[in-house]
């Protein structure tokens, strides 16, 4: 409002202990506001603020002021926690009944990270924690697919983020992540896109971390993680097409159905069968390449 002065959002690790020795990390935590004495005679004004658990405070408590003179204040804000505060700073001028009142305001903020994905529904929401899962099913041995998902910043702070691929490593040439590190501005987002490709038959179960905090130097100090558990089978069907029934010629070829020579209008059979040796059910169909045989 006008009369509200806002400090907006601030990160809730920084503290007043900042001030002297890491005084370029908190600049954003200070403003000024600049005190003037415009009578003809020298004042005291004294300083105070409406709450005792103020996360509010100035440079000085106490302000001399010679006629014609301005002084700057230095007004800082540390809050602790997330949300917004609110206080009042009085200034109370020698000799004047009133003392003048500066409204004051500022939001705590920690960075906050949420995941959609497959699993969500079509709001973006997941019923439970547990169902959050990267899922790539079954796939053929030489087949590829890919799945998104997509990081939001639900936060008033920048993001900075990384993702911890250690346990991708031993499946380095079925899995594929781009990208893998970034900053999200406020409210911003960054789609993720894995890649499954089924090289040789084998079952992988590894997670995803998503190491994340404020871009100011959180991710050395201040990490946070949210993990994504990725399931992923390549298989091949393990079946023997043709087992010939019956005595066969020695020169028979595998796989052959060698009806030798027939007369015509004579109707030979010879039987096969077909063995599924894998895991999961198969279809199949018989087709002809030449359709003059098909008949």
């Amino acid at each position: 409002s006008q009369n509200e002065y806002d400090f907006g959002p601030l990160l809730t690790w920084k503290t007043s202990a900042m001030k002297d020795d890491e005084a370029d990390k908190v600049q954003s935590n200070c403003d000024i506001l600049r005190m003037s004495n415009n009578g003809p005679f020298a004042t005291t004004i004294n300083l105070d603020f409406g709450r005792e658990d103020t996360v509010f405070s100035v440079d000085e408590e106490v302000m001399e002021l010679e006629p014609g003179e301005t002084k700057d204040l230095a007004v800082w804000a540390f809050p602790t926690e997330v949300g917004e505060v609110k206080d009042t700073l009085y200034a109370s001028v020698a000799q004047n009944p009133e003392p003048y009142a500066f409204a004051l305001t500022c939001t705590g903020v920690e960075p906050l990270v949420d995941m959609e994905g497959p699993w969500s529904d079509a709001d973006g929401v997941s019923e439970e924690e547990s169902s959050v899962l990267l899922d790539f099913d079954r796939l053929l041995l030489g087949r590829s697919e890919t799945r998104e998902f997509v990081l939001k910043n639900t936060s008033l702070c920048a993001v900075a983020w990384k993702l911890d691929l250690s346990q991708l490593e031993e499946f380095d040439r079925e899995l594929r992540v781009t990208p893998t590190e970034g900053v999200m501005k406020i409210h911003g987002s960054q789609r993720i896109v894995v890649s499954f490709t089924a090289v040789e038959a084998i079952e992988v179960a590894p997670t995803i971390l998503i190491n994340y905090s404020d871009d100011e130097g959180g991710l050395e100090e201040r990490v946070k993680t949210l993990e994504l558990p990725v399931k992923a089978e390549a298989y091949f069907i393990k079946a023997v097409a043709i087992d010939e029934e019956g005595d066969q010629d020695e020169k028979s070829k595998p796989g052959v159905l060698d009806f030798g020579q027939q007369r015509v209008g004579v109707t030979a059979q010879l039987g096969f069968s077909l063995r599924n040796r894998g895991k999961y059910d198969i279809s199949y169909a018989f087709g002809f390449k030449r359709e003059a045989y098909a008949n």
